[in-house]
């Protein structure tokens, strides 16, 4: 068993390997994929199963842990609003409940616990709260799988309705087809079952999801600059106090550089130098000029441990030469002269390796604070907001070639799935571009949105987080907040087919004000196609009307009184047109080469579960 099982892993491997060249499920990685289900089905294991008495005694403990690590770290004020916020006692009591329902309520209250561990609020990103958050999440499982043998029973009928999906599902699969794929691996994963097949269908399911370009001549552009620079010179050389002028003339310019590996940017400073000075040594007065011509290099290198920048390389030449020499008397001339014949292949030697010096230390501490601004903001600004929401940071693989810098990213976590097919290229030139899966929607907000119930501002602030346009302003009077529940199964629509953006939600409820709430499973989705404005730039204009659907529902007529109500709440926040603005950067941007440029969207594509969007 255990060879027939490595066996088909490697098939399986390398099946996924062929599979994105031929961006699709082949037959025969179905045939694998099918055969591992065999096998799990045949493995399950209800002594694999989360022990519920040892997670309810280690979320007792992750309990106590937030409780000191806030009398230890906080004041009491913002102890007490934590403490409001999170509201333990409700855990602390459903954990020492026994008897009939006491599972029930114990599962509802760690779900309310949970999902209040998940949101935009500075302080959820804390590890305590981390760790009790995943706690929450196997004590959720472990109540859910507490009747083994049922359990088993279940996870038998997913594994067999898991073939079926893979049998049917289309080469490049559907959004719907996807989601309750990666529904099941999330189940099994959840289970502690099927490891081998997880990791099969994670290897097919496996593409990066989201690809960043940027091209050589915007880097170019960023980083490219005219130096012109006077300074005082004050400086003593064999005996000899020279004042003056030095002033630089030169170019900051960058280029990319070939790499599979990470992404590399070579950053490079040539230019003259030309000084003039007034010298003092001893009786002797003089002028002198110098011309010095300067090429200093580093090279900076992205990867997924971020940035780091190389030594400084440069090639300095020097020109001097006295232009004027006096002194008190004829003698001290002629001794001046020839002193100066004498050590001027020491005084230029030594005259060059401070020119070298001043203008490396020059650049190299423009580098330092250009790596200390884009250190923090492409580290330092992602992560916690991340772990705020329980996603998973992407992994990331950068390269580079003389044309553009690229990322592409895995945006999963070690329970879903990714992107089957690799992104269609652009056709036309662009300056940068954007390219998102289906499966970062999917995966993102399952995570943060299934299941729960969440006001109207809530939502908003849940999507501009996420990327979202602005929910358009309301100048009539407002009405009263809306309350929508989520589907626990693909909370979020997004699908990318056939030069059709489809966007929306699934819910279970909705109400609003006074109204009696209306409980029915519902669609509310808007469908964008691509269109030219009037300056010939793509934008995406919404098909019709925002659309209400309730599948398999039969609507009273009290209930099909909200409909129109839920459509036009929501005509707001899925606006009838995107990307019909610029993106203009802030005339105070930290970048100057950046400050006040628009960049205009020139292409769009969607096809095949992707969003591509490309900018000039």
């Amino acid at each position: 068993m255990l060879a027939r099982r490595f066996v088909l892993c490697l098939i399986v491997a390398l099946v996924g390997r062929v599979g994105s060249v031929n961006a699709q499920l082949t037959p025969e990685s179905r045939e694998s994929l099918v055969e591992m289900v065999q096998g799990a089905k045949a493995d399950l294991d209800a002594d694999e199963l989360p022990d519920l008495n040892s997670i309810r005694t280690s979320l007792s403990k992750q309990v106590s842990e937030v409780e000191n690590y806030f009398i230890q770290y906080t004041d009491k004020e913002n102890r007490a609003a934590w403490m409001t916020f999170l509201e333990l006692d409700s855990i602390t009591t459903a954990l020492g409940q026994e008897g009939e329902g006491a599972g029930k309520d114990l599962a509802r209250v760690a779900i309310e616990l949970r999902d209040r561990l998940v949101g935009t609020a500075p302080g959820l990103e804390l590890t305590v709260l981390r760790n009790l958050r995943d706690s929450l999440e196997e004590l959720i499982a472990a109540l859910r799988f507490q009747d083994r043998d049922a359990a088993i029973k279940m996870l038998d009928t997913q594994l067999s309705a898991l073939a079926n999906l893979i049998t049917t599902s289309e080469d490049v699969p559907t959004a719907d087809q996807f989601s309750a794929i990666s529904a099941r691996v999330d189940l099994l994963a959840s289970a502690r079952q099927a490891p081998e097949l997880i990791k099969g269908l994670r290897d097919i399911f496996g593409q990066p999801n989201l690809a960043v370009r940027v091209s050589s001549e915007l880097i170019g552009q960023v980083v490219g600059r005219e130096i012109s620079r006077t300074e005082p010179v004050k400086d003593v050389i064999l005996g000899t106090s020279l004042t003056g002028t030095a002033v630089m003339n030169g170019q900051v310019a960058a280029r990319l550089l070939p790499s599979e590996t990470d992404a590399q940017i070579e950053v490079r400073l040539t230019g003259t130098v030309d000084t003039t000075n007034d010298g003092v040594n001893g009786p002797v007065r003089l002028k002198s000029e110098s011309q010095g011509e300067v090429d200093l290099s580093r090279v900076i290198t992205i990867d997924e441990a971020g940035i780091s920048f190389g030594a400084t390389t440069s090639e300095v030449s020097l020109t001097t030469k006295i232009t004027n020499m006096t002194a008190k008397s004829d003698v001290a001339l002629r001794v001046g002269k020839k002193q100066s014949v004498k050590k001027k292949p020491e005084a230029d030697r030594i005259a060059k390796g401070k020119l070298e010096k001043r203008v490396t230390d020059q650049f190299e501490s423009e580098m330092e604070t250009m790596k200390a601004n884009a250190s923090s903001k492409l580290l330092g600004q992602a992560k916690p907001v991340l772990e705020r929401l329980s996603l998973t940071p992407p992994s990331q693989s950068w390269s580079s070639s003389e044309q553009q810098l690229a990322l592409d990213a895995l945006f999963r976590s070690p329970s879903q799935l990714s992107a089957v097919n690799p992104p269609a290229d652009f056709r036309l030139p662009f300056l940068f571009a954007a390219q998102l899966h289906e499966s970062v929607i999917e995966n993102a907000f399952t995570v943060i949105l299934a299941g729960r119930t969440l006001d109207k501002d809530r939502l908003n602030e849940l999507l501009e987080n996420a990327g979202a346009p602005k929910a358009e302003a309301n100048d009539q009077e407002e009405e009263a907040s809306f309350e929508i529940s989520f589907s626990r199964s693909r909370p979020v629509i997004f699908e990318a087919r056939d030069g059709k953006l489809k966007v929306g939600i699934r819910g279970t409820r909705f109400a609003q004000g006074d109204r009696n709430p209306l409980n029915k499973a519902m669609e509310i989705t808007a469908t964008y196609e691509v269109l030219m404005d009037a300056n010939n730039h793509p934008i995406l204009k919404r098909f019709g009307e925002v659309e209400v659907d309730f599948p398999r529902e039969r609507l009273s007529i009290r209930d099909a009184g909200l409909k129109p109500i839920i459509q036009k709440e929501f005509s707001k926040i899925f606006p009838e047109l995107i990307l019909d603005q610029s993106i203009k950067v802030a005339d105070d941007a930290e970048l100057e080469t950046m400050r006040g440029r628009e960049f205009h969207c020139s292409e769009i594509d969607i096809e095949s579960g992707w969003l591509s969007i490309a900018f000039q």
